[in-house]
């Protein structure tokens, strides 16, 4: 291949981020004894609502006990960026009472052997099944990437941080309905299964700190001097953006899908709740640390 042919298809295989991908599971699988996350499987195809998507890597601890089966699973979606131009900015919420989490699934057979899929809610001081890093974490509400420093140009957009969190919502719920079934056909005493959505990407990530009456009302804009950003390793965002698979759900007043269900959705505060996922964004950089810190026991 001639060096100019060269870097042609390395730029190429840069921009579309499979390179990256694969970093990412080559340092999960060296850093297995840190973590105890393995490798389920990579690019897996599945569908949701009628969306096809293709989950970049799934993740799965599991915990054995006496007739009772537990599978933790994070499903994980890779965004590169570069670095040296991209930040995620997001910010913090701003209501204490919506600082709860969502855990995307529990799964436990119900009298009879009849088996049902719930979306958990939980307030993160008293959920049972609340991780330490839920509590340690800074939740945010908003995601907005912006460049610097870019030859082709300084901006902001959401796109970015939007599609990879319709990507890896879509996808997990698609691995739901997956597992659903197979666990339905096996038959097994009790299955307790959870899911985690994780973005990883190479941008940096950071979260504002300013006071909204330094901004000027007319321009809609704010001073430099009146606005900071902490640097984050990874943040709990709580999306429910543009896009969400979960809005025929909704919209259609939840619902039944085999033995796969949705809340009944008889309130605007309900419907709130479900449209929003906590998805843990992480920085590349900090993967295995986070993976070191995220445990179900």
């Amino acid at each position: 291949m001639e060096k100019e042919e060269q870097i042609a298809v390395v730029e190429g295989l840069n921009s579309h981020g499979f390179i990256f991908q694969k970093a990412c599971v080559d340092q999960i699988k060296k850093g297995y004894t840190s973590h105890n996350w393995r490798i389920s499987v990579e690019e897996y195809p599945t569908i949701f609502e009628d969306r096809q998507t293709r989950i970049d890597f799934i993740l799965r601890s599991a915990l054995y006990q006496p007739n009772n089966f537990r599978n933790r699973f994070i499903v994980a979606e890779c965004k590169r960026a570069n670095p040296k131009y991209s930040n995620w900015v997001f910010f913090k919420e701003d209501n204490p009472a919506k600082k709860y989490f969502l855990l995307n699934g529990q799964y436990s057979p119900t009298s009879g052997q009849t088996y049902t899929f719930m979306d958990i809610f939980g307030k993160i001081e008293n959920y049972p099944y609340c991780l330490d890093i839920f509590k340690k974490s800074i939740f945010v509400d908003t995601g907005v990437e912006t460049t610097s420093k870019n030859p082709k140009g300084k901006g902001s957009a959401t796109e970015t941080i939007e599609n990879a969190c319709q990507q890896v919502i879509t996808g997990l719920h698609g691995l739901v309905m997956d597992h659903m079934e197979a666990v339905k056909s096996e038959g097994k005493p009790q299955y307790d299964l959870a899911y985690i959505p994780l973005v990883i990407t190479t941008a940096n990530l950071y979260v504002t700190n300013y006071d909204s009456s330094k901004v000027n009302i007319s321009a809609g804009t704010i001073a430099g001097e009146d606005i900071s950003f902490t640097s984050a390793n990874w943040v709990i965002y709580n999306w429910s953006g543009i896009g969400n698979p979960l809005e025929k759900v909704v919209s259609a007043g939840g619902r039944q899908k085999g033995n796969i269900f949705s809340p009944p959705m008889d309130s605007q505060e309900m419907k709130e709740k479900y449209l929003r996922r906590s998805i843990i964004v992480v920085n590349s950089n900090h993967l295995i640390p986070l993976l070191g810190s995220l445990s179900f026991d």
